[in-house]
């Protein structure tokens, strides 16, 4: 299921009472109003410095999710069948999105906190810890609880945190503050290439050519490599998402009896996956990326591998690591689909370039369907972009190559001039860091800030914050499109 959020017009007499059209969570709650993902209170009103109550949170994500059907029933012992909420706090808790206190109780009508909706949305899009090098002395996840503390991370690293109200996690959330994380969050999804659904983070592979990419990370680095790969070739994504996501304690390299060295150590475990490439069939060539644990590839690459029948398919594998080889796990991983052509695989860093990835695939000597896009460099750097598909674009593309010197201007964007004009369609938006707009129609502005102006989309930039303020945060740049 696909969202598409331009900025939301307030129409007259269409916006509740007690919103003001400047209020910094009004976009928030009248896209999520017009998409009938989050309600009102009735007598048109939203209350937004109500309490948000934890059902009517799993009703938010569970309407996020297309309303799939569920049976059965949860195991909370305060909840019941055939309430308002019934389906979605079943479905949410099948997902592995939401649980309980202990006891058998779900707290049905508990206010929600802060760090419990950072949870639940993390959980959602498919619960990534971050590694180190996002930690933050003066980060809101310092305060959380410490089943909360790599959600809140995400939360704040992926921009769904806002400056407007300090976030306080073991405080209640505000209607206004569940409104804009929501709807941040699905602004997030919305300018990654390799998501498109919301069901449980379940991704599902995209129609573009014969070839897919699919990874499991749990830190991020493996899916980086993974886009880099996406991107390169313009291939269909599949994300291996565990039905159990996997925590800080799981992962525990030194801890002998931690979940992942309980399954490495076991030859039969198969840990289950959220979702399945209903369309494995379309695809020839498979690339097919995963962390090193213990030497190994994680068992839940077998539970994939052993999923499908593969074959007659070339598969590449390639893994992330600190500083193991592929070693043998690509070779132990091949027993699992014998019959498929397997390609030698290569392990890299998490800091590996897209040059040196473009390079390996030239040299692996496939026959590939490469769908070209456009590139981009911010100075001499290529960074991975997804581009919107509209008509400025196509425009763009008939100027290539161009190359644009930028100005820092805001403390938030790059700036720079075409040349000429091309066509516009200027929408009142604002902008997160990584944005790629145009502004009168002669001005590209690439954003690693905010900023709410009226400018056409052109595409996203999909970097960190954190690596886009690196690009352009210390002066002036150049970029070229090729």
């Amino acid at each position: 299921m696909v969202f598409s959020f331009a900025t939301v017009t307030m129409a007259e007499g269409g916006n509740y009472s007690d919103v003001s059209e400047n209020a910094w969570y009004a976009e928030a709650v009248m896209a999520l109003r017009e998409k009938g993902i989050m309600d009102g209170v009735g007598d048109n009103r939203f209350e937004p410095d109500g309490v948000f109550t934890r059902a009517q949170l799993a009703t938010v994500l569970y309407r996020l999710a297309d309303k799939p059907t569920v049976s059965g029933e949860d195991s909370f012992t305060d909840t019941e069948s055939g309430k308002w909420y019934s389906d979605a706090v079943l479905w949410a808790s099948k997902s592995g999105i939401v649980s309980g206190y202990g006891n058998g109780l779900f707290g049905t009508n508990d206010p929600t906190t802060q760090e419990q909706l950072a949870v639940m949305l993390w959980r959602n899009a498919g619960s990534y810890i971050l590694g180190s090098e996002y930690t933050d002395p003066s980060g809101a996840e310092n305060s959380a609880s410490g089943w909360a503390v790599d959600a809140v991370r995400w939360a704040r690293v992926d921009g769904l945190l806002t400056d407007a109200v300090p976030f306080r996690p073991k405080e209640p959330a505000t209607r206004a503050q569940v409104a804009d994380m929501v709807y941040r969050y699905l602004q997030l999804l919305e300018r990654f290439s390799d998501v498109d659904a919301v069901s449980g983070a379940t991704k599902q592979a995209e129609e573009s050519g014969k070839v897919l990419v699919a990874c499991f990370s749990c830190t991020g680095t493996t899916e980086k490599i993974a886009g880099y790969i996406a991107g390169e070739l313009g291939a269909a994504t599949f994300r291996i998402i565990p039905e159990t996501p996997y925590t800080s304690a799981d992962l525990n390299y030194n801890d002998s009896s931690a979940r992942a060295a309980r399954e490495q150590n076991d030859a039969d475990a198969r840990p289950a996956i959220s979702g399945t490439v209903e369309n494995m069939d379309d695809y020839d060539v498979i690339f097919l990326g995963y962390p090193i644990w213990w030497g190994q590839a994680p068992k839940i690459l077998y539970t994939f591998v052993e999923s499908y029948d593969l074959s007659g398919k070339t598969i590449v594998p390639f893994c992330t690591s600190g500083s193991s080889g592929i070693g043998s796990s690509a070779a132990n991983l091949s027993k699992s689909a014998p019959d498929a052509t397997w390609i030698a695989g290569r392990r890299f860093s998490g800091s590996a370039s897209l040059d040196s990835i473009r390079e390996w695939i030239d040299g692996l000597g496939l026959e590939l369907e490469v769908e070209k896009t456009m590139r981009l460099k911010i100075g001499e750097t290529e960074v991975p972009v997804t581009w919107e598909d509209n008509a400025s674009v196509a425009a763009l593309r008939e100027l290539l190559p161009l190359t644009i010197q930028m100005s820092m201007y805001g403390g938030f964007e790059q700036v720079g001039s075409i040349g000429q004009s091309i066509p516009r369609n200027d929408t009142q938006i604002t902008t997160g860091y990584g944005d790629i707009v145009l502004y009168s129609g002669n001005q590209i502005v690439i954003f690693y800030g905010s900023n709410s102006w009226a400018y056409t989309r052109l595409g996203h930039v999909d970097l960190s914050q954190q690596e886009m303020a690196s690009f352009l945060g210390t002066g002036d740049v150049s970029i070229t499109l090729f």
